[in-house]
């Protein structure tokens, strides 16, 4: 299912984003702000933020949407389309980053995601994350760019054995040999590739490692881990483990990561990596899905372990977020919070599938 959630759960997101983070909205006012990824549910959602931003706070800032299907963004925003709000450009950084617009800021959001294609293509994985980043930040070179964030994963880290508090140069095992850690590999040389072009080119980039991001943006039919939890909730279904579930690792709901990403673009320093995540959500899976189970009572938990390379072995990732708290940030939700506002907003897609699949009934005249 491809298609931009929105409702009264994300719309409400939107709201609380533009609200906290006014004053660094203001900041972008007669700038232009390109996002890659667009069509991406991190990249979509800062679009709509900026969008709401300009006609809240009657500012000014030229949004390009960069997406390698034209016709996805036409979908996501076919009104702002027909306002000329958005500018919509078609690149497929595997391929290239022909762009000639004059850009002020840039957030580079576009990776494949999804830990089957990790498994079944690493070459393109890796050419996609690393050779897409090369390419859009030779674009950056070319243009007289304010500010920049590239969109990291905790997954950059690498394999970690000891659960301890990990700091941005912090690093644990990558076994290139194992096709599922082709992302996190690609993904530790592109953070290495951007600091590069910090120093080399004085490129304004910092490097945003995000945690999990729990969204309410996510479709329905979400794969993460977390979805399919939030999933099990709305459906009544027990939770199924696939896994131990001994695996931690840091979370952040899309409201905080998102106003992380704002402020490196205004005070982050040049070639830095910073962790974004809520050292209050840091969890095992298992203890995420006995969490709901404790506020959702009647759910049950199945353990239903399986041969599987899709997930990542056991690791510990537990970040430390100092270094982006001194720039004045701090995460407003918890744990209980974010899943509830993920859970509201599947019941609200589950409610608008119930009725687009409804059949129609013909009216019966006495």
């Amino acid at each position: 299912m491809n298609q931009l959630i929105s409702n009264r759960v994300t719309q409400e997101d939107i709201r609380e984003i533009c609200q906290h983070c006014e004053h660094l909205f203001k900041m972008f006012d007669k700038s232009c702000v390109l996002v890659t990824g667009a069509s991406g549910n991190i990249g979509s959602f800062i679009i709509r933020c900026f969008l709401t931003a300009n006609e809240y706070f009657g500012i000014n800032v030229r949004i390009i949407a960069s997406a390698r299907d034209l016709s996805k963004l036409q979908n996501f925003f076919p009104q702002e389309l027909s306002k000329g709000s958005v500018q919509f450009h078609r690149a497929d950084i595997r391929s290239g980053f022909p762009c000639n617009f004059p850009v002020d800021y840039l957030i580079h959001a576009a990776a494949p995601t999804d830990s089957h294609f990790f498994v079944k293509h690493p070459d393109q994985v890796h050419e996609a994350i690393l050779g897409g980043t090369r390419r859009v930040l030779d674009f950056a070179v070319s243009v007289s760019l304010r500010g920049m964030v590239y969109l990291s994963s905790v997954e950059a880290i690498g394999m970690v054995s000891q659960d301890c508090l990990l700091g941005e140069y912090d690093y644990g095992f990558c076994d290139e040999n194992d096709p599922r850690q082709s992302y996190m590999i690609a993904k530790r040389h592109a953070e290495a590739l951007c600091s590069q072009y910090a120093r080399e080119h004085s490129t304004p980039i910092r490097i945003a490692r995000l945690a999990q991001v729990i969204s309410s943006g996510v479709n329905y039919d979400d794969w993460h881990v977390y979805a399919q939890f939030a999933r099990s909730i709305v459906e009544s279904s027990p939770i199924c483990l696939l896994t131990s579930g001994r695996s931690v690792r840091s979370f952040c709901y899309i409201t905080d990561a998102i106003s992380a990403i704002l402020r490196l673009l205004h005070f982050g320093v040049n070639g830095e990596i910073y962790n974004v995540g809520n050292e209050q959500m840091t969890m095992s899976i298992y203890d995420v899905a006995k969490k709901l189970e404790l506020w959702y009572p009647g759910t049950r938990i199945l353990s239903v372990p399986q041969e599987t390379n899709i997930y990542p072995t056991l690791t510990y990732w537990r970040m430390n977020t100092e270094k982006l708290r001194m720039l004045g940030w701090k995460p407003s939700i918890g744990q209980y919070e974010a899943f509830q506002r993920l859970i509201s907003s599947f019941n609200c897609q589950k409610l608008e599938m119930q009725k687009n699949t409804a059949p129609n009934r013909k009216l019966s005249h006495p």
